[in-house]
């Protein structure tokens, strides 16, 4: 298996990478992030890189109020 591109530091839509956070389900590459917010939480590479995944959850509790 290859080692995944060190994503430390990029910024995706709300989230800042802090680290690597391991290999999740399928094999893929999982990072820790901090939400703009201020939640850690850890996001596969390509929900980053194709921005499916845009916070944490809290945009979303955001709009709903």
């Amino acid at each position: 298996m290859n080692k995944p591109k060190d994503m430390t530091g990029e910024r995706h839509k709300n989230f800042t990478v802090i680290g690597f956070a391991g290999m999740g389900s399928n094999y893929k590459s999982m990072w820790r992030c901090r939400c703009d917010c201020g939640k850690k939480t850890d996001v596969r590479s390509s929900d980053l890189k194709s921005g499916n995944t845009k916070s944490c959850g809290c945009l979303g509790n955001h709009f709903a109020k």
